[in-house]
């Protein structure tokens, strides 16, 4: 199994043809690949704890993939759930499989693991759609308005991003709830931002400002 670690692009480097081979959109990135260069995980983050998360699962995976292997039933959900933890699983790929699963009732299986594993598939998957829409989006700032307004009104119905895509997404909703004075999805805004990065001392800052305009706003 081998770390790579793609830091930076020069154009006309030999290392553009890793990034178009592996999609990578920005950079540092980082991801694991196994012996035959195929990309197995993407850490989401890039400190030792975030590696060992990663071995952990990857070892996870590999127990889930001998025992359906050796037979094993109701196995797909663990395995695809795995997967978009290790971020190796496309958008689209994760979308058809999350539509095919079905609940297999073995002697092992265990309903209110089955919903928590398909309520973290669906969450993990409407990150990589966020994340797609903020790629597909770009710079460009027609596009980055209308992705803001598709944003609000998610929040509006109650999808909300997680993880790594807390930031991205609740800074597209947050500025058009500001507009709209709408003071109940700014409350959920911050305090999904405020719970996600509350201990970063160089958010303490950004923090306060959104509290300032929240309390504005009532």
């Amino acid at each position: 199994m081998l770390w790579a670690n793609f830091t930076a692009r020069v154009d006309g480097h030999p290392s553009d043809a890793l990034q178009r081979r592996y999609g990578i959109k920005g950079f540092p990135t980082l991801m694991v690949l196994d012996a035959s260069g195929e990309k197995v995980a993407t850490p989401g983050g890039r400190d030792i704890a975030s590696f060992d998360i990663s071995l952990n699962a990857l070892q996870s995976l590999d127990d889930l993939n001998n025992r359906k292997a050796e037979g094993e039933k109701g196995l797909d959900a663990s395995i695809l759930l795995a997967e978009l933890r290790l971020g190796s699983v496309a958008l689209e790929e994760g979308s058809k499989r999350r539509k095919n699963l079905k609940i297999v009732k073995t002697r092992k299986f265990d309903k209110a693991q089955w919903t928590a594993d398909i309520t973290e598939i669906d969450a993990l998957l409407f990150n990589l759609q966020v994340s797609d829409m903020l790629q597909k989006a770009g710079r460009d700032t027609d596009k980055q308005a209308e992705l803001a307004e598709t944003f609000y009104g998610f929040a509006k119905d109650g999808k909300f991003a997680s993880g790594n895509m807390t930031y991205p997404y609740w800074n597209n909703v947050l500025e058009v709830a500001k507009d709209k004075k709408d003071v109940e999805v700014f409350e959920q805004g911050y305090k999904a931002m405020h719970a996600m990065y509350k201990d970063n001392p160089r958010a303490a800052k950004f923090l306060a400002e959104m509290k300032e305009e929240l309390d504005e706003m009532k």
